[in-house]
């Protein structure tokens, strides 16, 4: 895997867009694609936002603010 196809991947994935400061070794991207734990993460963390498990930036922040005010009402 190119570490090109592992940044479409991600971005897929998690439907994000990144930004690639550092050109990973070929090593990162061979113990990455290799490692059946992160491919593991990256699918079980797809199928959290899928599955509403995982907060967006704006509903983290509503549910927070809720969190806060439920607090100072006692």
């Amino acid at each position: 895997m190119e570490w090109t196809d592992l940044v479409q991947l991600i971005e897929d994935e998690f439907q994000v867009s990144l930004v690639v400061k550092r050109i990973p070794d070929d090593d990162d991207i061979v113990a990455i694609n290799g490692d059946p734990d992160i491919l593991r993460q990256i699918r079980m963390s797809q199928q959290d936002w899928e599955h509403g498990r995982v907060f967006g930036p704006e509903d983290g922040l509503k549910y927070l603010r809720e969190r806060i005010q439920g607090a100072e009402r006692g």
